[in-house]
C-alpha cells in the first residue's frame, strides 16, 4: 500500500508532458486516496491541488495557457506557507 504523509505539510508534484489536444480536467500525475495530490490541465489552464491536512488548497496557472502538441514542465510546490504552480 503506497502512502505519502505530509508530516510538515509540505510537497513539490513534477512532471514533463506532452497533450495531442485540451478537454476536461485531466490528471497528469496524481494521488487520489488520503493526502491525496495531483497536477492537472483543463482546456490548456495547468493545476496543481492537494490535502493539507484541513482541507485541499489548489492554484491555477494562467487560464488556457498551454498549446497541444508541446512540451511542457510543470511543478507544484507547496512549502507549509505558500503554493506555487511552475
Amino acid at each position: 500500500r503506497d502512502r505519502v504523509i505530509l508530516e510538515k505539510e509540505s510537497i513539490t508534484v513534477e512532471t514533463w508532458f506532452k497533450a495531442d489536444r485540451f478537454s476536461k480536467r485531466t490528471g497528469l500525475i496524481s494521488k487520489a486516496e488520503r493526502a491525496g495530490w495531483g497536477l492537472f490541465v483543463s482546456g490548456g489552464t495547468p493545476s496543481f491541488s492537494f490535502y493539507a491536512g484541513h482541507g485541499y488548497l489548489s492554484i491555477k496557472g494562467p487560464p488556457n495557457s498551454l498549446q497541444a502538441g508541446r512540451w511542457y514542465h510543470i511543478a507544484g510546490v507547496y512549502d507549509g506557507k505558500q503554493s506555487r504552480l511552475y
